[in-house]
Parts: structure tokens; C-alpha cells; sequence
């Protein structure tokens, strides 16, 4: 059998690429509707206690092959007036900041934040996430504040079989839950000590004892927890 030659170098290509920097604001968009205390920890620089493997880099990769790809076809489409992609967004009040997607201005005049999330099928049927609501808009409110006129915000939905896609305009209420994550996040009960857990009872299966996402992936599992693997 031939070695997989090419897929290690792939591999380690991608673990090399993933490699985290310190993040020049406390929170990020991409993980600012997920657990609190893991925001904690990547912003107050912990070191992870249960690195993630290869096949999380592979579809960290798959998500930005699939956005290439649609950056590609609209950022000349003739119904768009302009087409930003990879936009830095940030509320410095909050210390808070991300990268939208792509921010467009439609023919008719009216500016929209787009975030795309590219999903296996067996994820499909739990869309729109309540993170993914949060994390745009979020982008779409720190624009309107940085470019001083209203951004809608849109997630597209990409299923990575077929490339099929779903869209849904984010309701207006998500901002206030984003900026209340934000308030909490910032508050001095935080300053020092990590927000609590998320609760055993709603995160670890009851039928075979492991731990359901975020916890069992998440990379301070040990550390929040004490366990190993997420087990």
C-alpha cells in the first residue's frame, strides 16, 4: 500500500497554518455565541489541554475552500453595487473584534453583512444556529457603528456535499443578545476568574457518558472539567 504521502504533508501543512495568535482584541465574533468560559480561556491566553486533531483543520480548510469559491463568483456580479470580503470589524468599547465574510451594497442601495457557514448534511436540519445569529450580528451591528448606516445581516448556509445553499436574514433581536454577551463578558465579576460551566446535565449524553459539542471538543475540556478526551 502506498504511504499517504501527500495527506501528511497536507496535514501538517494545515496544523502549521492553524497555529493560534494572540488575538489583538479579548473577544471574537466566531466564538462569542458559544461557551463563556472557552472564550475566557482563548482570550485570557490559557494554554489548551486537549489539542484538536487533523480532521478539525481539514474542515476548518473545507470552510474557507467553499468561501473562496463564492468570493470568486460575486465579487463581479452585476447585481451588486460593491463586494468587500474578509472585512476586520470591531466595537474597541467592547472589547471586541472579528472578520466578516463578505459586506456588500445590493443595486438597490441597501448594505448587508453576509457570513457563510459551510455544514455537513447531517448538521442541516439544526439551521440557522443561535451562535452563528449571534456572530452576525454582531459583525453587522459593529459596522454600523464603524460606517455609520445600517447593515442587515444575511447567513448563508453551504451544504459541503452538494454545495446547496439556505438563506436566512437575521432577526434584529440577536444584536441585543449579542451586546448583553458582551456586557457580561466585560463585567468586573470576569476580570480574573472564568464564567461557570456549561451545565453536565444538558452537555453529556446520558445513554453512553461522553460529552456532547462544545465540551467534547473543546479544547480546555480537561482543564474546565478535569477529565481527559472529553470522556
Amino acid at each position: 500500500m502506498v504511504k499517504k504521502l501527500i495527506g501528511d504533508l497536507f496535514d501538517e501543512g494545515l496544523r502549521r497554518d492553524r497555529t493560534e495568535r494572540p488575538p489583538s482584541d479579548l473577544w471574537r465574533g466566531s466564538l462569542l455565541g458559544g461557551c463563556l468560559r472557552q472564550q475566557w480561556y482563548y482570550a485570557h491566553g490559557e494554554t489548551p489541554t486537549d489539542v484538536r486533531g487533523d480532521e478539525v483543520f481539514r474542515v476548518f480548510e473545507r470552510g474557507h475552500i467553499i468561501n473562496d469559491s463564492f468570493n470568486r463568483r460575486l465579487r463581479d456580479s452585476e447585481h451588486l453595487l460593491s463586494y468587500e470580503e474578509e472585512v476586520p470589524v470591531s466595537i474597541p468599547e467592547l472589547n471586541f473584534g472579528g472578520n466578516a465574510d463578505g459586506v456588500v451594497q445590493w443595486k438597490d442601495g441597501q448594505y448587508e453583512l453576509i457570513e457563510y457557514k459551510s455544514v455537513k448534511e447531517s448538521a442541516w436540519k439544526f439551521i440557522p444556529k443561535p451562535e452563528h445569529q449571534i456572530q452576525a450580528s454582531i459583525y453587522a451591528e459593529a459596522l454600523k457603528r464603524m460606517r455609520g448606516h445600517e447593515y442587515s445581516a444575511r447567513l448563508v448556509y453551504i451544504r459541503a456535499g452538494d454545495l446547496a445553499t439556505e438563506e436566512f436574514i437575521v432577526d434584529e433581536s440577536w444584536r441585543d443578545k449579542a451586546l448583553r454577551i458582551l456586557e457580561v463578558l466585560n463585567s468586573d465579576r470576569f476580570r480574573d476568574t472564568p464564567p461557570w460551566r456549561l451545565p453536565e446535565e444538558k452537555y453529556r449524553s446520558k445513554k453512553s457518558g461522553n460529552w456532547l459539542f462544545p465540551c467534547g471538543y473543546c479544547e480546555f475540556f480537561t482543564k474546565c472539567r478535569g477529565g481527559e478526551n472529553g470522556k
